[in-house]
Parts: structure tokens; sequence; C-alpha cells
């Protein structure tokens, strides 16, 4: 099966010389092979049965900061906000979808605008009651962890429809909702 690359203009670019740097000369046939997509709505290739649109987000914009919304042909729609702040393009897109898979990257008393903070993730999720929120990429410790945390493990009160996500979860969404899939 050919693999296929959904990305912003010049992100095939941008990898081959990554990949140069990183590993002169072991990696250049192998991306050529590679369906390249740098359109920013489509087919998911390999995959007709979803499309996609990619949209900018709030970060710093030498990352070129991109979300996207994943819509599959049943009528589910996923978003993931990619490394993001709160920003128009996710408060309005957030109520249209199932699920949304998103960052919290510091706690409350860290203020920057790049990155969601537990009360604006709240804030998001209060406002779309029906949207499942996916939270992930904490600055917190697992709280299943054995070891010592380093800063916390104790997760934020979030509002229901939050889901703190931990390292090799998994999830079934189906008819019946979004359901833990535990081995």
């Amino acid at each position: 099966m050919e693999l296929g690359i959904h990305g912003p203009s010049g992100c095939k670019k941008r990898l081959v010389e990554l990949c140069e740097l990183a590993y002169p000369g072991s990696l250049g046939d192998r991306l050529d092979s590679f369906k390249w997509n740098e359109e920013e709505r489509g087919r998911v290739h390999c995959s007709p049965q979803w499309s996609y649109e990619r949209f900018e987000v709030e970060h710093e914009i030498e990352v070129d900061p991109h979300g996207y919304i994943m819509n599959h042909e049943s009528g589910l729609k996923l978003m993931h906000t990619g490394d993001s702040g709160p920003c128009e393009a996710i408060s309005s897109r957030a109520g249209d979808c199932d699920v949304v898979v998103m960052e919290m990257g510091v706690p409350d008393e860290v203020v920057i605008p790049q990155h969601f903070r537990p009360s604006t993730v709240a804030t998001l999720a209060n406002a779309n009651p029906e949207t499942i929120f996916l939270v992930t990429h904490t600055w917190l410790d697992d709280p299943d962890c054995e070891r010592e945390p380093i800063i916390s493990n104790q997760l934020p009160p979030l509002p229901d429809n939050v889901i703190q996500v931990s390292d090799g979860e998994r999830f079934s969404l189906n008819s019946e909702g979004l359901q833990r899939i535990n081995e």
C-alpha cells in the first residue's frame, strides 16, 4: 500500500531537507515513492471514505500551525487542533464535530496564548456540550504511573464531555458513543 502524506504547502520539501540533514542519503528514494498532498482540503489517500480540511490555528507562525477536520462519509466529524491555543478557527468549528482531539499544554497559572489551559478547555467544552473533547499532551504526569510525579499527577476538574487521555489508551467510536477499550 502506498503511504499518503497530507501536509501544508512545502511539507515535502521541508521533510526531505530534514531527513537529509539527519540521515544523509538514507531516505531520498523512499520519500519520492510516497503520495504527497499539499492541498487544504480533499480526500484522504487510500481512505476515500474520509475527506479533510486543514486550517490555520494559533501558535508561533514559524511552525506553520494547522488543525484538521476529518469527515467520514457516515457523517462522523473529527477535529485535531494541532499544537494550538484558543482561537476562532477552533471555536467556530468545534460545535460541528463529534470528537475534538486537543492539547492542554500548560496549567491555568501559565498564560500563553499558543496553548490551551484547563480554563480555556472548559470554556470550549461548556460552549459545545454535544462534542467530546479528548485532551492529550498535558504538563501532568500520568495518574496511573508508578513513579513519583515530576510536577503533578492531579488531573484538573473539567466538564463531563472532556476526557483526559493517557498514553497508550485506545477508544472505539460507534453508534453507542465513544468507549475506552480496556485490554
